[in-house]
């Protein structure tokens, strides 16, 4: 399932992807996702790229390693273009909880609290979606609407 879905408003110019869509089952999978990603945060002129894609990280190899994979994986601005968005589908109904962390890891949750402006779940027909909103401008993305 690697596709970028594009919005298309009719403006002349290049055509921007609005949305960055792909899964992963493994962690090769999530090595694969996060260039992806920071490609497409390249062409929307996002700063702050460091930040999503560790967060976007975070929450990838958390969907891998503790519910089985990421099912569907979904970044894109938000309507005011000053964070950008990330979804992460998975099977598990668990809800991730933070831990304390140690030298085998544990961290992922509280970097995910830190970087993100606001973060949670939300419970699906299968599962949960992990989301956060990272604060990042996006320059070359237009506003829907």
């Amino acid at each position: 399932m690697d596709r970028a879905d594009v919005s298309d408003d009719g403006s002349s110019g290049p055509v921007v992807p609005q949305r960055l869509e792909t899964e992963a089952q493994d962690p090769r999978a999530c090595s694969e996702a996060r260039r992806r990603l920071v490609e497409q945060l390249t062409v929307w002129q996002c700063d702050h790229i460091d930040d999503v894609a560790l967060v976007f990280s975070e929450l990838v190899t958390n969907a891998v390693l503790h519910a089985g994979g990421a099912q569907r994986i979904s970044a894109c601005p938000a309507e005011d273009n000053r964070h950008v968005h990330l979804e992460v589908y998975d099977n598990l109904v668990a809800i991730p909880e933070p831990c304390v962390g140690g030298a085998s890891g544990g961290f992922g949750l509280h970097i995910i609290d830190h970087l993100s402006e606001r973060w949670g779940t939300t419970p699906t027909a299968g599962g949960k979606v992990v989301w956060a909103d990272i604060p990042c401008r996006c320059g070359a993305v237009r506003p829907a609407g």
